[in-house]
């Protein structure tokens, strides 16, 4: 019996060490993954406003050859 209840004990102790370990390492993933998404927003807002920047020179360019073609237009 005294066997059992030892047995018994030793698993519960090393139970609770995994749980603890597991718990840990879950956390380190989870700040990880944190970080991972951070930059990831931060490249994302980057690409972003690279593309504003660039359909802003495009509609810029497509804006200007209207006015040259309207100035050609009222020249001719």
């Amino acid at each position: 019996m005294k066997g059992g209840v030892a047995k018994y004990l030793k698993f519960l102790e090393e139970s609770s060490t995994r749980k603890v370990t597991f718990n840990e390492k879950l956390l380190e993933f989870n700040e990880k993954s944190s970080a991972r998404e951070i930059t990831f927003s931060k490249q994302l807002t980057g690409i972003q406003q690279k593309q504003a920047k660039n359909e802003l020179k495009l509609k810029n360019i497509i804006n200007g050859g209207e006015q040259i073609g309207r100035h050609s237009e009222e020249q001719l």
